[in-house]
């Protein structure tokens, strides 16, 4: 165990969920160290409901020495957890992000967003995804960015991928990148389109083909890229896919718009968040035009933070 080490976060490994439990510890001033959590195969097909939580389910030998605190995140950690917590009791504090599918009550603390419609004693309640941002990082990461930096005023388009809820057709992104195009017509603005692991290489493919100068496509994804876009551009548009994409616009305080796109169910849980988003007025559905409005930047990370700290000051001292 690191030196002064206080706190262990569990994740299967993934950059999200990563992301938030770094939010979380950070925003409580924790040291921590991580240990990625899997289920073996035969396993992993279970409903978490049916898994036992013990640990010879794991690919990964479970941590014996523990911190006081275990920030956990996703199905497979959330097992994990519930194990541990059953093993030390009160000699630990967990907590965990998402809807962790078991029952809440196996955690300390639950944090889960508005739009999975879950409450109960340990749980409270975000808006949004939770995240590690801040902005020293986001200027450290801009010194190794080949951010194009040559207009003045630009827009980001930030671009998730189709998802279960989401269908994403090439007719539909098209019409968008019109509308998009349209709206510079009159400005300076200059559109830069960023893609993340989940956008189809036919999607880049399309974008390089109908896009006008000076309007750009980055061909890579790129961590400093994504964090130079939520610094340089005037505004942001987000594909409506991404939970995490949208929070992490919102950070900014810029004006941010949602795109849109046709769904696949007739009541995505996403469309709760947009709907709460569109209300607190921190973003806006992308409509053909580019405004200007201001907003408390949304940072839940911290937000939550506070309130763990007053609800458990025997914990947090």
């Amino acid at each position: 165990m690191l030196e002064n080490t206080n706190a262990l976060l569990l994740t299967s490994g993934l950059h999200g969920m990563l992301s938030q439990t770094k939010g979380i510890a950070n925003a409580l001033g924790l040291n921590y160290r991580q240990h990625v959590i899997k289920l073996k195969k035969s396993f992993s097909w279970l409903p978490s409901q049916l898994l036992p939580a013990q640990p010879f389910i794991f690919q990964q030998t479970l941590p014996t020495s523990l911190p006081k605190f275990i920030v956990s995140c996703g199905r497979h950690s959330a097992i994990a957890s519930k194990f541990l917590k059953s093993q030390h009791g009160d000699n630990i504090f967990t907590i965990h992000i998402q809807n962790p599918i078991i029952h809440t009550s196996a955690f300390d603390c639950v944090l889960i967003p508005e739009h999975d419609n879950i409450t109960g004693k340990s749980v409270i309640v975000t808006k949004g995804a939770i995240h590690d941002l801040d902005w020293r990082s986001i200027i450290d990461h801009n010194k190794q960015s080949s951010w194009p930096k040559n207009q003045k005023d630009q827009v980001a388009v930030i671009l998730g991928g189709p998802t279960k809820s989401y269908a994403w057709s090439s007719e539909s992104l098209k019409q968008a990148v019109t509308s998009l195009q349209k709206a510079t017509d009159h400005s300076r603005y200059q559109l830069v389109f960023v893609p993340s692991n989940r956008t189809p290489k036919t999607v880049l493919n399309m974008l390089q083909s109908v896009l006008l100068k000076p309007h750009v496509v980055l061909p890579n994804v790129d961590k400093a890229i994504y964090l130079s876009a939520l610094n340089y551009a005037k505004h942001i548009v987000v594909t409506c896919d991404s939970a995490s994409m949208l929070s992490e616009a919102c950070f900014t305080g810029k004006p941010v718009y949602c795109l849109e796109f046709k769904t696949r169910s007739q009541k995505p849980r996403l469309a709760k968040l947009h709907q709460s988003l569109y209300a607190e007025g921190m973003v806006k559905p992308w409509r053909g035009t580019f405004d200007q409005w201001s907003y408390t930047p949304l940072d839940e990370a911290r937000r939550v933070a506070q309130i763990l700290k007053e609800k458990h000051t025997h914990v947090f001292v």
